[in-house]
């Protein structure tokens, strides 16, 4: 039931929003090891229960993109700091905050 909800959730986000049909949802710009981008994405899968769908990990030499036209756009930088470079707080409020309560309430339960 729950995760018929989350997928109801998904597709919203995907087909109803024509602000996200051309980008990314979560972006993560990645200057650390390829592993440590790995782990960060399944934290956010895992603990936050994000469809991977949603997450896009992009692996760069460079510095982290200044705009983006992701929801969220995390920059993973090369000494692991993380840093959040953008996040649209009415979408994620609204939307993706379905994925985070969920969190909070099986947190609860265990």
């Amino acid at each position: 039931m729950k995760s018929n909800f989350k997928s109801l959730i998904c597709c919203y986000l995907i087909l109803m929003s024509p602000t996200l049909l051309a980008r990314e949802v979560v972006l993560i710009e990645n200057l650390a090891s390829p592993s440590e981008g790995e782990l960060l994405k399944s934290i956010l899968i895992k603990k936050f229960h994000l469809p991977q769908e949603l997450i896009t990990l992009r692996s760069t030499r460079f510095a982290c993109e200044a705009k983006s036209e992701a929801i969220i756009h995390l920059c993973l930088e090369a000494n692991g700091e993380l840093l959040i470079k953008k996040m649209n707080q009415y979408v994620v409020r609204n939307s993706l905050g379905v994925f985070l309560n969920q969190t909070q309430v099986q947190g609860e339960v265990e």
